[in-house]
């Protein structure tokens, strides 16, 4: 009990003391396997495009009961400035997780840190032991900071969209399959919110894991 305090304390201050991340980083949404931290000294970022429009996702990771890769998705940087920012919230999030999935594998990042893959090897396999925890409740926000007279990049980006319900988490299950021509697939299987987003009059503040607990 004293060591899981301790593993929760020091995750809560440092999301604490980090004031240039987005509010979803304090829904540090750990759903089990406490003894496994996440990898908070070697944050992610996987960039990808919709059409003509770049994004960047940001998000750290983990080894988890020594099955699990698990992700904890903290922002997604619109870098474009409209209309590239027209994506609906739920969209955007769903092609970005799929993204961070395909990015870990590609980039090896399980393998290089844990000896440890998630990965489908051989053609027409696949597995569920990939999990993507966020907040259950997201909002768009324009970056202000953002230059119209230099090139948009990861660092001058238009927009974000993160969590505004930092102690509502959801948790998403994924199966993952390598097809017969060697691509690979990644759909959901399955996904769970711990409670339901508060009312938001404004509007603002987007349900994205369903409905509360399916």
């Amino acid at each position: 009990m004293k060591k899981m305090f301790l593993v929760i304390f020091f995750v809560m201050t440092f999301f604490a003391l980090n004031t240039n991340t987005s509010k979803a980083l304090h829904a540090w949404c750990i759903p089990d396997c406490p003894d496994d931290s996440l990898e908070l000294l070697d944050p992610q970022t996987a960039e990808f495009t919709i059409g003509n429009c770049h994004y960047a996702a940001d998000f750290y990771y983990r080894k988890a009961c020594n099955q699990y890769c698990d992700i904890m998705l903290t922002r997604v940087k619109c870098i474009d400035p409209p209309p590239c920012d027209n994506i609906s919230v739920i969209d955007l999030l769903n092609i970005a997780q799929a993204q961070i999935i395909k990015y870990c594998i590609n980039k090896k990042i399980f393998e290089n840190k844990y000896g440890f893959s998630c990965t489908p090897l051989n053609l027409g396999d696949c597995n569920s032991y990939w999990r993507i925890s966020k907040g259950s409740c997201w909002h768009k926000s324009q970056n202000h900071d953002f230059s119209f007279t230099e090139p948009p990049s990861v660092s001058n980006y238009y927009g974000t969209i993160a969590s505004c319900a930092a102690d509502i988490c959801c948790l998403t299950r994924y199966q993952v399959c390598r097809d017969n021509l060697n691509q690979i697939i990644v759909s959901i299987v399955e996904q769970m919110s711990t409670a339901p987003c508060p009312y938001d009059p404004n509007g603002d503040c987007v349900p994205v894991c369903g409905s509360y607990g399916n």
